[in-house]
């Protein structure tokens, strides 16, 4: 897995982020992107690093970050709303769009970001998808 760091900015703030693509991947191919995101209190070394090695190994690229306020990141420490956390993912998926390497875009999340998802394609039409993994909301 090739793994590019790098930051996007999500409302003014500066978020440390990584783009993951496949081993042998050439400058400029682009690839489907999913981006995973961890609960409340996830960073991307825990699942969103994860995930990214099975999606790379399956031929996708994956794009991880810290939400804003966790460890370097731009905004105030210890201060974690889920509808920020909302616009950080929506932000990271408009980076994306945009990228040389990724398209379409997709968003996954666990835990309580969930519940988030469930609402985010109809908040943010540009994505292609918004599934959420969390076995609560289905039941």
């Amino acid at each position: 897995m090739i793994t590019k760091e790098m930051y996007f900015y999500s409302n003014g703030y500066k978020l440390k982020a990584a783009l993951y693509l496949p081993d042998g991947c050439e400058e400029g191919e682009k690839l489907p992107c999913i981006i995973p995101n961890s609960g409340y209190m996830g960073l991307n070394e825990i699942y969103p690093a994860l995930y990214a090695r099975a999606l790379t190994a399956r031929g996708c690229a994956a794009f991880g970050f810290d939400y804003r306020g966790f460890l370097d990141n731009g905004g105030p420490a210890g201060v974690c709303k889920l509808e920020e956390q909302v616009e950080d993912i929506r932000n990271a998926g408009l980076i994306n769009q945009t990228g040389k390497q990724t398209a379409p875009v997709c968003v996954n999340g666990g835990g309580l970001e969930s519940s988030a998802l469930i609402s985010f394609p109809r908040k943010s039409h540009r994505f292609r998808s918004g599934p959420a993994q969390c076995a609560q909301c289905f039941e």
